[in-house]
């Protein structure tokens, strides 16, 4: 096809097996209140605003929309989403799985709301920190230290070195051998008068092969504890 000058209000048609090349810097112009189709496409006859895409109707009509300014991506339902800026500079990145937040971080915090398991290897819970494989520290190890007056005290889940700092005699009570399997415990006595604390098993539990108590009778007397799954404290 040859370059022509087309005139209006002339109407033209041509048939033609060449494709048809409009120059860099030109413009293709379609006047009156008309809509213009491509392979099957309608294409909208006047502007959106500023800050709209074009979108389909999925029905071969594309229109302008209003987009949300990039702020979330989500999926059909609109459940499971990464979101930014839910409320004015917020500066948190949120991410939200079947409807429930699981995972926010800033500047300075992560939070992850649910079990989180890396390469099948590490699992944390609400509970615990699981490492299927050894752990290497090259660094300072801390622990925390309980220390404790009362005269009966009940172990706790999280506690590993108790110190106990009692004036009178005093019982500690042990956690269930069968639902600390491998659990180490230290229990060290401090009393500023040497008063005895006596270190108690579960109710079917044995201490050192014995279903009864051990005494740790002078200040700094201290007991290492390990648990076998079963029934027995170990001291080790």
């Amino acid at each position: 096809m040859t370059d022509e000058t087309l005139s209006v209000p002339a109407c033209f048609r041509y048939i033609c097996d060449e494709d048809i090349v409009i120059k860099s810097g030109k413009t293709v112009n379609v006047e009156g209140d008309t809509s213009v189709k491509i392979q099957g496409i309608t294409y909208p006859d006047t502007d959106g605003t500023a800050g709209q895409a074009l979108t389909t109707d999925g029905n071969g009509s594309l229109g302008f929309s209003d987009v949300d300014g990039g702020k979330s991506i989500c999926d059909d339902d609109g459940d499971t989403c990464v979101e930014v800026e839910r409320t004015p500079d917020d500066d948190t990145i949120w991410l939200k799985a079947g409807g429930t937040d699981v995972h926010t971080i800033t500047a300075s915090t992560t939070t992850i709301d649910n079990d989180v398991t890396m390469t099948d290897k590490i699992t944390v819970d609400d509970t615990a920190t699981h490492i299927l494989n050894q752990l290497h520290v090259d660094g300072k190890m801390e622990i925390s230290i309980t220390q404790i007056s009362s005269t009966s005290y009940n172990i706790g889940d999280t506690e590993f070195l108790i110190e106990w700092v009692g004036s009178a005699t005093g019982t500690i009570n042990l956690p269930a051998v069968s639902s600390n399997t491998g659990r180490h415990l230290i229990i060290l006595n401090r009393s500023p008068n040497d008063s005895t604390v006596m270190i108690l098993p579960n109710s079917g539990d044995y201490l050192e092969g014995r279903p009864t108590n051990m005494k740790l009778k002078d200040k700094y007397c201290h007991l290492q504890l390990m648990s076998d799954g079963t029934d027995i404290w170990m001291s080790v």
